[in-house]
């Protein structure tokens, strides 16, 4: 058994880790829960890397043998995050990825020698978690149980490139 906590910035992502991938895990031998980053009854979102490492640091100190792992929108990351300088000036999907090495890295180089690496897996989302309902309106309306949104859905997509391409400013988010 394998029991992985999944450190998660907003409500939307905790439901999704509790209502799709822990279920689907479970039949694996791998337990799955979610922690909003926070102080409890907190909304979510992510105030700083100091914060947030803070909060993952005690998470991998306080089981030894939990995997701890993140799930972070690459979209309004701290400007304090590690690699986050660097990953201005890659392209896509290196940016992100280049974000989670250096967090990989940070922790643990703080846990030190002891640490076993292999239990701490950040994933840096290069665009916000909301812009997957957006791959495939009618598909995501039907499992919701609300086909009546899959027009609206598709209309907002009908309107950019692609998912990825609405996640472009604080306006005009997936989540907005």
């Amino acid at each position: 058994m394998n029991r992985v906590l999944a450190l998660v910035e907003g409500q939307t992502e905790q439901t999704f880790v509790r209502d799709v991938l822990a279920p689907e895990l479970a039949l694996r031998g791998v337990y799955l829960t979610a922690r909003l980053i926070g102080k409890p009854g907190h909304k979510g979102g992510m105030r700083s890397y100091a914060a947030a490492r803070h909060e993952i640091l005690k998470l991998l100190q306080e089981d030894a043998r939990r995997y701890c792992t993140t799930m972070f929108d690459y979209y309004r990351l701290p400007t304090d995050w590690p690699g986050r300088l660097r990953s201005t000036q890659l392209g896509v999907p290196d940016c992100a990825l280049a974000l989670e090495d250096a967090t990989h890295g940070d922790i643990c180089q703080k846990l030190g020698e002891p640490f076993d690496p292999r239990r701490f897996i950040p994933h840096v989302q290069l665009h916000e978690f909301e812009a997957m309902l957006f791959v495939a309106p009618a598909v995501v309306a039907k499992a919701a149980q609300a086909e009546h949104v899959a027009p609206r859905l598709q209309r907002i997509l009908d309107e950019f490139r692609h998912p990825e391409a609405i996640n472009d400013g604080p306006e005009t988010s997936p989540s907005k």
